[in-house]
C-alpha cells in the first residue's frame, strides 16, 4: 500500500510542472469571461475581464496564460486584438503561448487593477467542439489540468484561485451551464441567446467551465433550499430523468444538514463524445450506462 501511495504521489507531482507557476507578486482576485459561440465556425470570439490584486510593490507587468496561434492542428489558437488596462488601451506582447501586459506604473501593494483582453480563435483543446452520440452539436470544456489556456486567457495553475463570471452568447437552440448561479437568461434578437452564471467562490482554472448543448432540464427536488436538477439530451429525456418523487426526502438527516452540500452548481458531464469519461470539478471517474455522455446532475443554489 505504501509503494501504491508513493506511485501516486509521484504521478501528481509530476504533472505539477505542466502547469506555469503563478507570478509572484499578483494573484487575480476575479474573471469575467464573455464568449460568443456560432454553428457556422468553431472560432470563438471573446473578452475576459481580469481583476488582479498586487500582493507586493513593484510589480512590472501582468502575465496570462493563453495559447497563441501556429498550434496543430493547423489554423487553431487564439489571437489578441486589443487589451485594455483600467478603461484605456495598452501595450501588450503575445508570445510562447503568455500574454505580457507592462505596467504603466508600478501598482501599490493590496492594489486592484482590472484589465480586459479582446481576442479569438479555434481552439486546439480545453473547450471541445464536437458532436454528442445523437449527432448534435456541442460546447463543453475540459479544462485539467491546465488546459484553460487553450482558449481562457488566465493564470493556469492549480494554486491559483479566483471567482469567476460566465457570460455565454450562443444560438438560440443552445441552453449553457456553467459553474455557479445562473444571473440571467435572456433572448437576443437574430436567434441568439445570452447566458450568464456568476461563481462567487473561488476556484481554480481548471474546473471553470461551460457546457452548451441542446438540453431537457429536470428540476428534480431541493434540499437546504437548493435546487437538485438533471440537465439530460432531449433523446435520453425517458431514461435520464428521475422518476422517484422528492428523492433528496431519503438523505440520511446527516447529509441533509451537511455544510459540505455545494451551494452552486457542480456540473458533470462527458466532454469528449463516446469516451465514457465523466466530468465534475476536481473529480473524473467513468460510468457504463446507457446514457453515458448524455446526463449531467447539478446542484444549484
Amino acid at each position: 500500500m505504501k509503494h501504491l501511495l508513493t506511485l501516486f504521489l509521484f504521478a501528481v507531482a509530476s504533472l505539477l510542472p505542466l502547469a506555469a507557476q503563478p507570478q509572484a507578486g499578483v494573484n487575480v482576485q476575479h474573471y469575467v469571461f464573455r464568449l460568443t459561440l456560432s454553428d457556422s465556425t468553431d472560432r470563438i470570439v471573446a473578452q475576459t475581464e481580469v481583476t488582479a490584486q498586487f500582493t507586493e510593490p513593484g510589480v512590472k507587468e501582468l502575465r496570462l496564460d493563453l495559447i497563441g496561434e501556429g498550434q496543430k492542428p493547423a489554423g487553431t489558437g487564439m489571437t489578441v486584438s486589443e487589451v485594455r488596462g483600467n478603461g484605456k488601451k495598452v501595450s501588450f506582447t503575445h508570445t510562447n503561448h503568455v500574454l505580457r501586459i507592462p505596467l504603466t506604473a508600478a501598482p501599490g501593494k493590496g492594489e486592484n487593477q482590472t484589465f480586459t483582453i479582446i481576442y479569438s480563435g479555434i481552439p486546439a483543446d480545453g473547450l471541445v467542439i464536437s458532436k454528442n452520440k445523437f449527432g448534435n452539436r456541442t460546447f463543453f470544456g475540459d479544462n485539467w489540468p491546465n488546459r484553460a489556456r487553450h482558449w481562457l486567457p488566465v493564470v493556469d495553475h492549480p494554486a491559483d484561485k479566483a471567482t469567476c463570471e460566465f457570460v455565454v452568447t450562443a444560438p438560440l437552440h443552445y441552453q449553457v451551464i456553467a459553474n455557479g448561479l445562473l444571473r440571467e437568461d435572456t433572448n437576443l434578437p437574430r436567434e441568439q441567446r445570452l447566458t450568464h452564471w456568476v461563481e462567487r467562490v473561488p476556484i481554480p482554472t481548471k474546473v471553470m467551465v461551460i457546457g452548451a448543448s441542446r438540453f431537457a432540464v429536470q428540476y428534480v427536488d431541493t434540499l437546504r433550499s437548493i435546487s437538485v436538477q438533471s440537465w439530460v439530451y432531449p433523446q435520453d429525456l425517458d431514461a435520464g430523468f428521475l422518476t422517484t418523487p422528492r428523492p433528496c426526502a431519503s438523505f440520511p438527516s446527516w447529509i441533509a444538514s451537511s455544510a459540505l452540500i455545494p451551494t452552486r452548481n457542480w456540473p458533470m458531464y462527458s466532454p469528449r463524445p463516446g469516451s465514457g469519461e465523466w466530468k465534475m470539478p476536481a473529480i473524473s471517474f467513468t460510468m457504463k450506462m446507457p446514457f453515458t455522455e448524455s446526463k449531467i446532475r447539478i446542484w444549484s443554489g
